[in-house]
């Protein structure tokens, strides 16, 4: 998988490019660096928090349950905050919005799969035989990962790829994680961003919210969703 990933940053820092970095663009909104860094406003938290995520990593390297690690994970934090830090607890902390439709994502689409949707997405998405197969697969995930999340897409697509097919599920995996940028809901990721720099969550300062132009973010999300599958779906084949 390593040509697929260069191949993507190489096809995600060219539209960079192109629609920001080049030199008639940069000066119009620079970003100014600013002459010290922020302090850390409490080391002693930082580091715990770096030691969990560094733990959190090594306990998925190693293959423990990903629900166990994670739950051990946020117990750490959320006792070392009741002991030291309860001011920075609030329910607000808890994305109930984005837990709810990520939920409601992952019963709808099994469901929708076991009442004839997995015949719909066996039949876009193929056996992934040979280099024809495999890219039909990447594009069917990428596809389905805008419309309903790319976490239950490759879930739904995987489950319909028949057994021996390695790089069909490789291309699932790139069209799953490279295409779900044109819809704000096609990923977690997307939509945590989205709560982030909008300023939805409680306590944000109205100047510090970003308007984020819902057309302008679709129509560059597509052109980068396109050419950075089709890149890393080449890559794999080449190989």
């Amino acid at each position: 998988m390593w040509a697929p990933q260069l191949a993507v940053i190489a096809v995600t820092a060219l539209c960079l490019w192109l629609g920001y970095w080049r030199r008639r663009h940069r000066e119009l909104d620079r970003y100014a660096v600013p002459a010290e860094p922020l302090p850390i406003a409490d080391r002693r938290l930082f580091w715990t928090a770096a030691a969990v995520c560094a733990g959190f990593v090594l306990a998925v390297v190693a293959e423990l349950p990903i629900a166990l690690v994670s739950t051990a994970a946020a117990a750490v934090l959320l006792a070392y905050c009741l002991r030291r830090r309860r001011d920075l607890l609030s329910w607000e902390l808890v994305p109930w919005r984005l837990l709810v439709l990520t939920a409601g994502l992952f019963l709808v689409v099994p469901t929708l799969m076991l009442h004839g949707g997995d015949a719909l997405v066996s039949a876009l998405a193929g056996t992934g035989e040979g280099d024809a197969g495999a890219l039909r697969a990447g594009f069917t995930g990428a596809a389905l990962a805008n419309l309903v999340n790319n976490l239950p897409a490759y879930a739904a697509v995987e489950s319909v790829i028949p057994e021996g097919n390695p790089d069909a599920l490789l291309a699932v995996l790139i069209g799953t994680n490279t295409g779900p940028l044109v819809l704000p809901w096609a990923s977690m990721a997307t939509l945590l961003w989205f709560d982030l720099v909008t300023g939805r969550r409680p306590g944000v300062p109205e100047d510090q919210r970003i308007r984020v132009p819902l057309k302008r973010f679709a129509a560059s999300g597509a052109v980068l969703a396109a050419a950075a599958t089709t890149a890393g779906l080449a890559a794999l084949i080449w190989l």
